[in-house]
C-alpha cells in the first residue's frame, strides 16, 4: 500500500515536472545568451527559462524579469539537485506554490526509502506530519513484504497500528484463505463487521466473488475494496 500512494504521489509530481519542462521547450535554439532575459518576449523566455534549467545555476534565474518563470525556474533546479543528491535542504527553494517544500521532500526521499529499507530516512521531513505519515506508510508495506505483522508495532498512533495490523491480515490471511479467516483477529467493531459480511458472501458464491454497489455501499472500512466492482 505504501508504495502505491509513493508511486501515485511521484507520479503526479514528476507530471507537473514534465509539463512545466514541455511547456518551455516550444522551438529551442542553441547559443541564446542568458544575460538578456530580462528583455526578452515571452517565447524566448521559455526557451531561455529551460536553458538556464538545463544548467541547474540558481543564480541565472535571477536574470528572468517574469516572477512566474522565475519561480519555475528555481524549482526545477532545486528539485532536480534534491533528487540528484538526495539532499532534501534543496527543498527549501521552493516557492510553495508551483511545487511546495513537502512535495519535493516526498519525491527525493520517497526513492531512497524504497530502495534503502531505512525507516530512519523519514525523520529527515521537516514536516512532523511527513514524518508520521512516512513511518505508518514504511512499516505498513515492509510487514507485508516480509511476512511479518509484529513490524506495525512501530507505529506510534493506536489508529494507524490497528490499520497496518488490520491491513496485515486482510491481505496476507484473508485473502488466501477466507473460508477459515477468523474475524476476530480484526481490531474494532467495524472492520470485524466488514470481516464477517465479506466472508459469509463468499461462503456462498465463492473466493472470486464481486461485490454489488449496494453491497460495498454497506461496509464501514475499505479494508475489503478488493471485493468490490
Amino acid at each position: 500500500m505504501k508504495k502505491t500512494i509513493i508511486i501515485t504521489i511521484i507520479f503526479i509530481l514528476i507530471t507537473i515536472v514534465v509539463f512545466s519542462i514541455l511547456y518551455f521547450s516550444f522551438s529551442l535554439k542553441k547559443g541564446e545568451d542568458l544575460s538578456n532575459v530580462t528583455t526578452l518576449n515571452e517565447r524566448e523566455i521559455q526557451k531561455n527559462t529551460l536553458e538556464i534549467i538545463k544548467t541547474k545555476d540558481f543564480s541565472l534565474c535571477e536574470n528572468i524579469s517574469d516572477i512566474t518563470y522565475k519561480s519555475v525556474c528555481i524549482n526545477n533546479i532545486a528539485m532536480m539537485l534534491a533528487k540528484e543528491s538526495g539532499d532534501i535542504s534543496y527543498c527549501q527553494k521552493m516557492d510553495g506554490k508551483l511545487i511546495t517544500t513537502q512535495e519535493c521532500e516526498i519525491q527525493t526521499l520517497s526513492v531512497k526509502l524504497s530502495e534503502s529499507g531505512d525507516a530512519t530516512l523519514c525523520d529527515k521531513f521537516t514536516n512532523q506530519v511527513s514524518k508520521d505519515d512516512c513511518k505508518n506508510g514504511f512499516y505498513l508495506s515492509v510487514s507485508q513484504e516480509k511476512g511479518d505483522i509484529s513490524l506495525c508495532k512501530n507505529i506510534k498512533n493506536k489508529t494507524d497500528s490497528d490499520l497496518c495490523i488490520n491491513s496485515y491480515n486482510t491481505r496476507k490471511v484473508f485473502l488466501n484463505d477466507p473460508a477459515n479467516f477468523d474475524c476476530s483477529l480484526m481490531i474494532g467493531d467495524d472492520a470485524i463487521s466488514d470481516c464477517k459480511k465479506v466472508k459469509d458472501i463468499i461462503s456462498d458464491f465463492g473466493n472470486n466473488v464481486i461485490l454489488s454497489p449496494d453491497k460495498c455501499l454497506q461496509l464501514k472500512t475499505s479494508l475489503f475494496s478488493t471485493y468490490c466492482i
